[in-house]
């Protein structure tokens, strides 16, 4: 299960792993960063990038394990 961080005043909003790795999307730099704890990516994914990803990320949260109603 992901834990979601709430997007923060400053347009960033964080999604948690359980073992430590995250992703971070900075709405403000239209940048997302995933870091396993060991190794840390930078994307810059520009404001297309930024509006698709947002986009996937509200059907992803649409979609309801099977036998829930």
């Amino acid at each position: 299960m992901t834990a979601i961080k709430h997007p923060a005043s400053d347009g960033t909003a964080i999604y948690e792993h359980p073992d430590g790795a995250n992703i971070r999307f900075d709405a403000i730099e239209l940048l997302m960063t995933a870091c396993d704890g060991t190794t840390t990516v930078n994307v810059d994914i520009g404001q297309l990038g930024m509006l698709e990803l947002g986009h996937a990320l509200i059907r992803i949260g649409s979609i309801q394990p099977e036998g829930v109603k």
